[in-house]
């Protein structure tokens, strides 16, 4: 009798992805989250910390919400698909940065939301782990290194998105959110570069090591 084997498909559900993305759409549904989420100065200030974090689930408008969350969603399910490590470090990492960099440098900003400084930290990094990888993918993740900043140099001279925006924008597009995105995700790059090279140097070293008192097997 013939036996039938099936294959078996492994489905990487990116789980951290639907879960930034989960929170961003009930801080635009329900107004008590995005009143508690939300970076406001005077809040942090007076301790509420979490907005650092939470901040970045915050959106001004529909059209605003809709691009952060298409880019985010593919962003993400890139980075998860590939198995990059480290993805929850790095948003807390790019979270953490992108808000200290606006608590200082803007200090007449009183309030800001959005995850489009995330975005570009996540699209970086992800960039930045392609180039070492075969075509067409290389080639993709270098025009995305190269072309990125440019965009961003545009949108700072420009003073505008070069995405548009319909209807009554009730909000300034922060720039310095993207600038510090991006330059958070190189630190971040060679910094988990030389971890995971000094690892795989401990373990090559590990296993290379003599057992006390035992011997060779050949």
């Amino acid at each position: 009798m013939d036996e039938k084997k099936q294959k078996g498909v492994t489905v990487c559900f990116p789980i951290i992805t639907f879960i930034i993305i989960l929170a961003s759409l009930l801080s635009s549904i329900f107004p008590e989250l995005e009143s508690a989420f939300i970076f406001d100065r005077s809040a942090l200030i007076r301790g509420e910390f979490w907005r650092i974090f939470t901040c970045h689930f915050v959106h001004f408008s529909n059209t605003h919400l809709t691009y952060n969350l298409i880019t985010f969603g593919i962003a993400g399910y890139v980075f998860e698909k590939k198995n990059y490590s480290y993805f929850f470090l790095l948003l807390l990492c790019l979270a953490f940065s992108i808000s200290i960099s606006l608590l200082t440098l803007k200090p007449n900003m009183r309030y800001y939301g959005g995850l489009s400084g995330v975005v570009c930290g996540v699209l970086y990094y992800c960039a930045l782990m392609g180039i070492k990888e075969t075509r067409p993918w290389q080639t993709i993740c270098f025009l995305t290194v190269l072309f990125l900043p440019i965009k961003i140099a545009v949108e700072i001279y420009n003073s505008a998105s070069v995405l548009p925006y319909f209807g009554n924008q009730s909000f300034i597009p922060m720039q310095t959110s993207h600038i510090a995105g991006c330059l958070a995700a190189v630190s971040f790059y060679f910094s988990a570069q030389k971890r995971d090279k000094d690892l795989a140097s401990q373990l090559k070293q590990t296993a290379n090591d003599p057992v006390p008192g035992g011997s060779s097997l050949h």
